[in-house]
């Protein structure tokens, strides 16, 4: 690509948007909810100012979305997040061009080679582009962050810092581990003598003001929930153990959702970067959270891969204007990968080629679910709620049965859905007596007698239900626990 041809920066860049916008809505509408995505909406139903898991943005996405088409179609609940990540391509070409160097078209080339990277990554261009996860209000807003802070430190003024300030504010009311690159920023205002000066100036602590108004909500929340979110996630990375491999297996997974070529270029610019002052700005707000992590593996088998991602995110610029040799050929086979990596995985998931049967119900939405238990007067069966054994398949059960369905999860750990109005948790007698249609996948009477046998008077096995997932018939089991007299 280059400013000489026919076809603009301008026009490649909304012509990328327009086609990778597409090819994620056929991909959304292909596949069913996962796991985390089926709990997201279901817990989407009961609005509130925090939710257990993570801030409340990308939930109130949801319930927007649900209430404006009036239903929880996969697109429909992923349609949000897909047109975010559209936002979030042009915004990343924005970043990457008020970074870069030269003439107006170069640094607009800048910006769409970026982009460019940006979309063919599989941990952005497929699951924080399309599906329903916290993830995506959370680079959107980082993004706008960026760019607002361009602004305001090319401009001076006050509107432009407390724009920034918002944005990061909004970023942190999607995933907590917005601290982290804020962290990177006043790093990064303290390496230079231009950045001292901003930081005796009233603009940076008004700005983070700003962000912490936009945060209080959540802090609110918290604070009249026994700090649960917070309590949760900050007690996520478990274990003392020394795991010298953990940094290693962690880069090297986030190589592999990045791209292992794309991960290598990063990695060799980064020292040219640091020596540029503008450019610094990315390796800072980078780092803190890549060696937190990094750091946190070496001592914990409990570091998700996606977590460093935040990080990762301003990286990607170095590639737009540091473009590896031969890019074209790098362009061309990391869309040939990630395509056949997005069509082999609606085949996988359709054909039935997944052998475990727990895989697959985790990948695919659960048809037939409330059909068959309606055909068995289930759903309308006196005195008894649906319920599910742990947090993820009360989730994808609530998913199935649709948002008029009671729900119960019978678990210590059933997060959101122990703040649900009628949740069943210590404290309360909610639901006692009443009786309980247990849908428990993977367990047998004995695993259930083992875990509720003290929970109800009796339990009855009933035959067990069809659900189609996977691409192929899955048998569940049922249980229905008679007279509920204590938490489980």
């Amino acid at each position: 690509m280059n400013g000489g041809g026919r076809l603009t920066a301008a026009r490649a860049l909304l012509l990328l948007i327009a086609l990778a916008t597409l090819a994620r809505l056929a991909f959304a509408t292909a596949i069913g909810l996962g796991v985390d995505e089926s709990y997201m909406v279901a817990a989407a139903r009961v609005p509130a100012w925090g939710y257990f898991d993570h801030p409340p943005l990308s939930w109130w996405l949801v319930t927007a979305a649900v209430r404006l088409a009036g239903s929880e179609a996969r697109l429909v609940v992923r349609a949000p997040f897909i047109l975010l990540f559209a936002f979030s391509t042009w915004l990343m070409a924005r970043f990457t061009h008020d970074l870069a160097a030269g003439d107006e078209e170069a640094r607009r080339w800048a910006g769409v080679r970026a982009a460019l990277w940006f979309s063919l990554a599989p941990i952005f261009g497929v699951v924080m582009g399309s599906w329903v996860l916290p993830d995506g209000p959370l680079i959107v807003a980082l993004l706008g962050a960026g760019v607002l802070f361009l602004r305001a430190l090319d401009t001076g003024k006050l509107a432009w810092w407390l724009a920034a300030g918002a944005a990061l504010g909004l970023a942190a009311d999607a995933k907590y581990s917005a601290l982290l690159p804020a962290l990177g920023v006043l790093f990064y205002l303290t390496t230079f003598a231009d950045g001292r000066r901003w930081l005796r100036r009233p603009h940076p602590w008004l700005a983070a003001a700003m962000a912490l108004a936009a945060f209080a909500p959540v802090l609110w929340w918290n604070a009249h929930h026994h700090w649960a979110s917070l309590a949760f996630q900050g007690g996520r990375v478990d274990g003392h153990r020394f795991n010298p491999l953990g940094p290693f297996l962690l880069l090297a997974s986030g190589a592999a959702l990045l791209l292992p070529w794309s991960w290598w270029w990063i990695l060799r610019r980064l020292p040219r970067a640091w020596r540029d002052r503008r450019w610094r700005l990315c390796a800072s707000v980078a780092a803190p959270s890549v060696l937190l992590f990094v750091l946190v593996a070496l001592f914990s088998r409990g570091v998700l891969v996606h977590w460093p991602v935040p990080g990762y995110l301003f990286l990607v610029p170095l590639l737009g204007v540091m473009p590896p040799p031969r890019e074209a050929v790098w362009f061309r086979r990391s869309a040939v990968l990630l395509g056949a990596l997005a069509v082999g995985w609606v085949i996988v998931v359709h054909t039935g080629l997944i052998p475990s049967e727990r895989t697959r119900l985790q990948v695919a939405d659960w048809r037939g679910l409330r059909r068959g238990l309606a055909a068995r007067g289930l759903l309308t069966r006196p005195n008894t709620i649906m319920a599910g054994v742990n947090w993820a398949e009360a989730g994808k059960v609530a998913r199935a049965l649709g948002p008029r369905t009671r729900m119960l999860c019978v678990n210590v750990d059933c997060r959101e859905f122990a703040f649900w109005p009628d949740a069943l948790r210590p404290g309360t007698r909610n639901n006692f007596g009443q009786d309980v249609l247990l849908i428990a996948p993977g367990m047998d009477i004995h695993d259930v007698n083992s875990s509720y046998g003290d929970v109800f008077r009796r339990i009855t096995i009933l035959p067990p239900i069809a659900v189609e997932a996977g691409g192929r018939r899955n048998m569940i089991p049922l249980y229905l626990g008679h007279d509920l007299r204590q938490w489980p």
